[in-house]
């Protein structure tokens, strides 16, 4: 994770889902009562993460002899989302957007838009392909190269967002090698280690 990743996305949302959970501190203990009942439909994802977070953080301070604090439930969090303990300093873009989605469904777990986000965890990385192939054409080239690369049974045009993201990293990779070399805009690097598909991008389908 950028610095700039960390002040704009992830400390925001990780605040606004302590507040809304209780995850502060106050007079030396944990505000929160990580064993009250949860008052949210069967159906709810948090139904089911929240309790895994609570029994998360209380192994994390366990292991650190002392009662569990906010940092152990940041903590948690990134074990839920990303199914290890990944210090947010050394997450990739994606890793980070899985986490900051969870943060904002616990400070929000009513927002369709957090909801979807949680459930759909490729729209994420798809956004990012889409920005950064905007950046580099209009939609209209971007369609016509797409139509040239792509069967109908690939998408259906003129809705060329909707690739799946191994045909979003090619397209996004045939965009960028038809660039002058002069001139060329900067675009967001999708990262190899996180986006497998990029990797793949030159391969034949």
């Amino acid at each position: 994770m950028t610095p700039k990743e960390s002040r704009r996305f992830y400390f925001p949302a990780w605040g606004d889902a302590a507040k809304r959970r209780g995850w502060l501190m106050m007079d030396g203990r944990l505000l929160a009562d990580l064993a009250a009942r949860l008052w949210l439909p069967p159906e709810h994802p948090l139904t089911d993460l929240l309790p895994m977070i609570h029994t998360h953080a209380r192994a994390l301070a366990a292991d650190a002899g002392r009662a569990p604090k906010p940092d152990d439930l940041r903590h948690a969090c990134h074990l839920v989302a990303l199914g290890r303990d990944l210090s947010s300093k050394r997450m990739a873009s994606a890793q980070t957007d899985r986490v900051v989605a969870l943060f904002r469904l616990i400070a929000d777990p009513e927002n369709l838009a957090h909801l979807t986000a949680w459930a759909e965890p490729d729209e994420a990385p798809r956004r990012r392909y889409v920005r950064a192939c905007r950046l580099l054409a209009t939609d209209a080239y971007i369609l016509a190269i797409a139509r040239d690369k792509f069967g109908p049974h690939d998408f259906e045009p003129p809705f060329w967002e909707q690739l799946c993201l191994p045909h979003l990293a090619q397209l996004l990779l045939t965009l960028r090698q038809r660039q002058p070399t002069k001139h060329q805009p900067a675009t967001p690097e999708p990262e190899p280690e996180l986006y497998p598909e990029m990797e793949r991008a030159g391969e034949p389908f």
